[in-house]
């Protein structure tokens, strides 16, 4: 071995050891309590310690508010390794802390000969309670009952998705002496990071002593949904009444406040895309996507809009929706293009509704493809499909039936049975159900057979109803009643009168006689037979 390779090896271990002294000198704040200082304290502790450092050092207090902390400056002797514990005081009785933000104060170390920052510790004020400096004598209890997601993709409050609608229960318990007055119920939705997402405030109601109140609200989880983007959503509810009750001594006419906190996980992060905001015609849709009050008809034509949200961390490309119907013969592709993260694009889609169409509730569906034509689907395996529901009228053919009526009675008498056969024919080519209703005849007689019954006719073919009529005895005359024949879905098709002449029970003898010949003969027959016999038996008898 050289002198020149021994020389390299002893500097090298030299060095060696210089580093590990100098990595071995530091200064470390510990131990800090609270952890969070209180905003109704007054003092906080910890230690500085200081290894393989000598010198002076000054240790400082202070932060980005008026709060002022003691001691400023704190000069401090090094002389080897050691811990020095400090505790600082503050007054922050009159500072307003504000709900919703952050408030935190730095301890410095820097080496007091030339002010050089040697090390440094961010510490924080407690979160404000919703409640902020309202204290609660009055004993409110509000607590957050249940969390349901009513529209969307999330399960209640276990996580939650952009754009879901979701319902919120609180129920509020007055479990103190007195009787609270205009109690309101105030709620915000913040981010975990503490941006403010959504806040209301409901009406207010008031408390007896021992009464409670449930009372349900929802939100839309649609603003700023980046903000979402690795946070989770923090829910906040408080109540908040005045005391009302002559009972309360001191307290009467103070407020009485109390709160309760819920979070939930948002997913903000997939790769996903959904439709929202749906409009037809400009007229905004439910959040459950159906239009109400308003009724679409035969031959309209309709514009749908929707925005197509990527609600996750990562760019999509060529999104395209599928767009189809049965009862409406549609299918067809909307081609969307790329959409950035957390960015839309635009959905439009015309169709014209088709003549003939039942009345009744239809759907179209669309379905959001990626650029490998796969549907989307989150970490639910839910696809992203949507369903939007309308109503349709006015555009059904109306098939009138042939109505041809006979009468079945030989003749009708008052205070008899009637009884008439209206024979229906189906024009059609499609079978059709027909109900046979008969009006207007209450005030000559009752109907004794159930005529409004469903009665189904294929097509080109014919059926019977038979009507009975129990006819009362001053009807006698031209009496006429409505047959009227309505389709399945209650309209009416057809309104035909029908006429019939009733005659009176009690006829002359040569109109019975007429009408019963043979009758009439067989007893005349029988009363010449009897009068013969008496004219025989008299002659015997006078014999």
């Amino acid at each position: 071995m050289n002198k020149k390779t021994v020389l390299f090896g002893l500097t090298s271990v030299f060095l060696m050891i210089a580093f590990l002294g100098l990595a071995s000198a530091a200064v470390t704040i510990t131990n800090i309590q609270p952890s969070l200082l209180q905003t109704d304290g007054t003092s906080f502790t910890f230690d500085v310690n200081f290894v393989g450092e000598t010198g002076t050092y000054n240790i400082s207090i202070s932060n980005a508010e008026t709060i002022a902390f003691t001691p400023n400056v704190t000069e401090i002797t090094i002389t080897g390794d050691s811990t020095k514990s400090i505790t600082a005081t503050y007054n922050a009785s009159n500072f307003n802390f504000q709900f919703g933000k952050t408030y935190t104060a730095i301890i410095k170390v820097a080496n007091s000969s030339n002010n050089a920052l040697v090390e440094s510790q961010t510490v924080s004020f407690e979160p404000v309670d919703y409640c902020e400096n309202t204290a609660n004598p009055g004993a409110l209890e509000l607590n957050i009952e249940n969390v349901k997601v009513i529209n969307g993709f999330g399960d209640d409050d276990n996580y939650w998705y952009p754009f879901d609608e979701v319902e919120v229960e609180v129920n509020v318990d007055n479990t103190g002496d007195w009787d609270i007055q205009d109690v309101e119920i105030e709620w915000a939705l913040y981010t975990t990071g503490g941006k403010k997402i959504a806040d209301d405030t409901l009406s207010d109601f008031k408390l007896k002593e021992g009464d409670d109140e449930t009372v349900t609200f929802s939100f839309i989880l649609n603003d700023n949904i980046d903000e979402f983007a690795d946070e989770n959503a923090i829910l906040y509810v408080k109540a908040k009444g005045q005391i009302d009750d002559s009972n309360a001594g001191v307290y009467d006419n103070e407020y009485s406040c109390s709160s309760d906190t819920s979070e939930t996980e948002v997913r903000a992060d997939e790769s996903f895309v959904l439709l929202n905001n749906f409009e037809m015609n400009g007229v905004e849709l439910l959040n459950d996507k159906t239009l109400e009050n308003t009724i679409l008809t035969c031959n309209q034509e309709i514009t749908i809009n929707a925005e197509a949200w990527n609600i996750g961390d990562s760019d999509q490309q060529e999104v395209s929706v599928i767009v189809y119907s049965n009862d409406l013969s549609i299918n067809d592709k909307i081609e969307l293009g790329d959409i950035d993260s957390y960015d839309n694009a635009n959905l439009i889609y015309t169709f014209t509704i088709p003549k003939n169409l039942e009345d009744k509730w239809y759907n179209i569906k669309f379905e959001v493809y990626d650029e490998d034509s796969d549907i989307f689907e989150n970490s639910e395996d839910d696809t992203a499909t949507f369903q939007i529901n309308f109503k349709v009228e006015g555009c059904s053919l109306k098939i009138v039936p042939v109505v041809n009526a006979e009468m079945v009675s030989e003749e009708a008498i008052a205070g008899r049975d009637l009884i008439i056969k209206a024979t229906l024919t189906n024009p059609s080519d499609k079978d059709v159900t027909y109900v046979v209703k008969p009006k207007n005849y209450e005030t000559w007689a009752s109907l004794n057979s159930n005529a409004e019954e469903a009665i189904t006719i294929k097509a080109g073919e014919s059926a019977e109803v038979e009507l009975i009529f129990d006819t009362v005895k001053d009807s006698i005359g031209d009496q006429i009643f409505n047959l009227e024949v309505y389709s399945d879905s209650n309209e009416l098709l057809l309104k035909q009168p029908i006429g019939v002449t009733i005659k009176d029970s009690n006829l002359p003898v040569a109109d019975w006689i007429k009408q019963n010949w043979k009758l009439g003969g067989i007893i005349l027959l029988n009363l010449i037979l009897v009068i013969a016999i008496i004219i025989v038996a008299v002659r015997v008898y006078r014999r």
